[in-house]
């Protein structure tokens, strides 16, 4: 007041103001709350409803004095995003009132998960854990709640997002296809039926460019009902379903999906603008309610028992050739288990010189008849599978002429006493569409180990009717004993060999076992 003439104002809210009778909470609200820790909050009970903001005035009227300075507070509250256009007029006793435009920018998301209140992260993530391929699907409910004085309707999109390092695409198209009404939404009892008969409901699609997000997904996850309208300050909820039988699932083991359910808001055109009163965003235009989901798809996979010694088949050249037109035989016993939660399937086959000999179920609840080359197994089942190797002569030389290629090396120098072959073949599991398993087994094919500590006799000059006997020192650094015939490449009279026929014990720890065999001269 710049004059010496005292007067009095009075201030006044043209769009947004108080509500004439503020409803407390009784008593009992207020223990609730209490008891939940929440703070009354008197101003969400000054709003008038549906309004979603409130501007006052305080004080609203006074008394001016002369050259007196009055100083006015405007507050403003409101739980509903938007625009909002307001005009305050100051009364003054005696003069023209005096207007002032207000404009207020309310920020912040209408819509939170319950489920992530309290949750340090800034995100809402939904976790399914683990599920087994070809298991049953998994359902989870999700509730929404819409902390705003509108209506607000969700149409549903789940994008599966692709590593950091992946290309990325500059954008995603969604396709947005719902009801739209001329009427305002509302939680009367009009229901969509009698709108779609009046005419007031019809049909709509958009086509919304939205950041990439990733590739949309319409199979692994599902979300039901897939268009949702959530009332205001009031909950509502949908299912989220997630389908492991049906993931393209190119994995050794196990696969790690991440995805996030993508919902653009949408309101009524009754609750998006009014002239002169608010102007709130919606769709692409606003940012989006966003779900993070994670699940990890694993692959039932048989476990298999077996030690690295199992694997390997032994056979000493010596034994198969003994008897070279039979066929030698070593068996071993598999033992595999379901241990997943989903039954498993699976053909098997070998390679090389290995045979299935028989498959047995140990568990006799298992009524089904087995196929020879097949195995089914239950959640908590097993089996023994017995695998056959098979040895001939003609193999037994293949190994030989591999050896000698070879230039008689040995498998490990610092601890094996013989001359090996290694054979290599292979168990394996084909399991329909999943990937396939491999048991890699050897075979271990042992020869002679001799070492003649003289390659060459001399008898130098010998009298005639004279005899001369030279010792030829064989030494067997073989793991088993070895049978040996020695004679002369030609028939030579003069030449006497004793003993011809021995059999050589088995290299001792010191490696000194060494056999003498007379040779003798008698020109």
């Amino acid at each position: 007041n710049e004059t010496p003439i005292t007067s009095t104002f009075k201030i006044s809210i043209t769009n947004f103001y108080e509500r004439e009778n503020i409803i407390e909470p009784n008593f009992i609200e207020q223990v609730k709350m209490k008891i939940a820790g929440k703070k009354l909050d008197i101003w969400k009970y000054r709003i008038r409803k549906e309004e979603g903001i409130v501007i006052a005035s305080e004080p609203s009227t006074g008394e001016l004095g002369p050259y007196e300075v009055a100083v006015v507070n405007i507050w403003v509250y409101a739980d509903t995003w938007g625009t909002y256009y307001d005009k305050l007029t100051c009364h003054i006793t005696g003069l023209a009132p005096y207007i002032i435009d207000l404009e207020a920018h309310i920020t912040g998301f209408p819509l939170s998960f319950p489920m992530s209140y309290g949750n340090i992260q800034n995100k809402t993530i939904l976790r399914f854990g683990v599920l087994y391929y070809h298991g049953e699907s998994q359902k989870r409910r999700v509730r929404i709640k819409n902390e705003s004085n509108v209506n607000i309707s969700v149409n549903w999109h789940v994008f599966i997002t692709e590593e950091n390092n992946a290309p990325c695409n500059p954008f995603n198209l969604s396709l947005d296809i719902f009801d739209s009404g001329n009427v305002k939404l509302g939680s009367g009892s009009i229901s969509g039926n009698k709108l779609h008969e009046n005419g007031l409901y019809s049909q709509e699609m958009r086509l919304n460019i939205i950041p990439y997000y990733g590739k949309e997904d319409f199979i692994i996850f599902q979300i039901r009902p897939g268009d949702i309208t959530i009332p205001a300050k009031k909950e509502t909820s949908f299912f989220i379903r997630v389908n492991p039988k049906i993931c393209n699932l190119h994995i050794t083991d196990t696969l790690h999906i991440k995805a996030v359910a993508i919902g653009y808001l949408r309101i009524s055109e009754f609750d998006s603008k009014r002239e002169d009163h608010f102007v709130r965003p919606s769709g692409v235009d606003m940012q989006p309610v966003i779900l993070h989901m994670e699940v990890t798809i694993e692959m039932p996979l048989f476990t298999m028992h077996h030690t690295k010694e199992d694997v390997i088949f032994r056979v000493n050249a010596i034994d198969v050739m003994s008897a070279y037109s039979q066929t030698y035989t070593v068996n071993r016993t598999f033992r595999f288990t379901n241990n997943k939660q989903a039954p498993l399937s699976a053909l098997i086959r070998t390679t090389g010189l290995f045979e299935i000999l028989r498959i047995k179920s140990l568990d006799y609840n298992i009524k089904q008849k087995a196929l020879r080359h097949n195995i089914n197994l239950n959640p908590g089942q097993s089996a023994e599978i017995q695998i056959g190797c098979f040895f001939d002569g003609k193999i037994i030389e293949k190994a030989l002429q591999t050896l000698k290629e070879n230039d008689y090396a040995l498998v490990d120098e610092t601890m094996s006493l013989s001359r090996t072959v290694t054979l290599e073949g292979k168990l394996y599991l084909k399991q329909h569409n999943l990937i396939q398993q491999n048991l890699h087994l050897s075979v271990h094919v042992t020869f002679p180990h001799l070492i003649l500590h003289a390659e060459t006799l001399d008898f130098g000059a010998v009298f005639l009717k004279d005899t001369k006997k030279l010792p030829l020192l064989i030494q067997n650094r073989s793991a088993v004993p070895v049978q040996i015939h020695v004679r002369m490449k030609f028939t030579v009279e003069e030449y006497h060999i004793e003993p011809e026929d021995i059999l050589l014990p088995p290299s001792v720890a010191s490696g000194k076992n060494i056999t003498e065999i007379l040779i003798s001269f008698t020109p």
